[in-house]
């Protein structure tokens, strides 16, 4: 089974969909083998950095709300995530643009550490408060995980796997896919949006049993 996953580093859902997923995946005895691909996409392409922002703030005001709509909003997420067995500090979030921290996860890819890669980013950003727009955040990222700071910082200036982020980013484009997390089951599966554990467990079951 081939499973396509579009996210976004900025994106709660996300998180909370590669937990499902993971979880899902744990729960099933599949007598076939794997194969998760993870793709890289842009809820806002042209992000700018938000460090010191109040979160509840920045919410409220792109959606057209109130405060405590926002801190509403975000406590929410809170909940949410707790379910998927996540804790989540959105208050110390720093918004910022991810398309380096999609670089690094396409070396990570390269190096053989792509999972490490995805959950630590994914921890730096809803959990630890980290700036991973920031490119010295994702070096030390890299480096906690056994991964070569240095050949990243390489792999940054020569901008070696920008084309393959953008490649991912222009073919979600190309299928209609506007939101995250999707994914894409066996090339002919869509499943939009976040889903609990034992719902997506079903799908990828029946998704097993078609192929």
């Amino acid at each position: 089974m081939k499973i396509e996953m579009w996210a976004d580093y900025t994106c709660p859902y996300c998180y909370m969909g590669q937990a499902s997923l993971d979880q899902a995946l744990d729960g099933l005895a599949l007598n076939e083998e794997i194969e998760i691909v993870h793709k890289s996409f842009q809820l806002e392409p042209n992000e700018a950095c938000h460090a010191g922002e109040d979160l509840n703030d920045l919410v409220a005001k792109r959606y057209g709300k109130s405060y405590k709509w926002g801190k509403a909003h975000n406590e929410q997420h809170t909940q949410m995530a707790a379910g998927f067995g996540l804790q989540l500090n959105l208050a110390a979030q720093t918004i910022n643009n991810t398309i380096l921290a999609h670089q690094a996860t396409k070396f990570a890819y390269a190096e053989g550490k792509k999972e490490l890669m995805i959950e630590r980013i994914y921890q730096a950003t809803f959990e630890e408060g980290k700036d991973i727009g920031n490119k010295q955040t994702l070096l030390d990222l890299a480096g906690e995980i056994g991964l070569d700071a240095d050949k990243l910082a390489k792999a940054f200036e020569e901008k070696t796997y920008l084309n393959a982020a953008h490649a991912d980013i222009t073919e979600a484009g190309a299928k209609g896919i506007n939101g995250v997390p999707f994914y894409l089951i066996n090339g002919n599966i869509p499943v939009f949006g976040l889903h609990k554990v034992d719902a997506l467990k079903a799908i990828l079951q029946q998704a097993s049993e078609q192929s």
